[in-house]
């Protein structure tokens, strides 16, 4: 999460699959179930390469209720 959110580096294919904001994102999203495995997870991501950065950000901004505003210093 430090890689795609404080050094903003979405050109990586990341999925932090213990992160458990994003876990809840894609039970919510996705399955409407309690909870879902890892090793399903990591299946339904598959099909997100080589974006899982993309979606990994997507979907955890989902659960924010509150837009992000992100300042440019350049």
């Amino acid at each position: 999460m430090f890689l795609i959110f404080y050094l903003h580096r979405i050109d990586l294919n990341i999925f932090p699959i213990a992160d458990l904001a994003l876990i809840n994102a894609i039970n919510y999203h996705y399955v409407n179930k309690p909870s879902l495995s890892k090793a399903d997870i990591m299946d339904l991501s598959q099909q997100w390469r080589p974006y899982r950065t993309v979606v990994t950000w997507y979907l955890w901004h989902s659960l924010d209720p509150v837009p992000v505003q992100y300042l440019n210093f350049l």
